[in-house]
């Protein structure tokens, strides 16, 4: 399972690579996106962005990673995943499927 932040929902609205990715691996990988979260993990991340706070604590309850082009998640203990590098985590899943 991966955590979709915000920012790659706006990548999959607005562009093309993102939503070929999705479309490519929803049959092989559960994608996430943050409803309801934890008020701990508000407190993780108080300096930075407030409205990153749902998706962290999503990530940190469904213990997976975040799939981000965001600062704001790195060194909160929850691995990060960024567009670039996104793809060879998919890819390695579909092959083991």
């Amino acid at each position: 399972m991966l955590v979709l932040d915000a920012n790659i929902l706006i990548r999959a609205v607005l562009g093309v690579r993102v939503l070929d990715i999705l479309r490519t691996y929803s049959k092989v990988v559960r994608f996430a996106v943050t409803d309801v979260a934890a008020s701990d993990a508000k407190e993780l991340i108080s300096d930075r962005d407030d409205n990153d706070w749902p998706t962290l604590a999503s990530a940190l309850a469904l213990t997976c990673p975040i799939w981000t082009e965001d600062q704001d998640f790195f060194g909160l203990g929850v691995p990060i995943w960024k567009s670039s590098r996104v793809e060879l985590l998919l890819k390695r899943r579909m092959v083991r499927n």
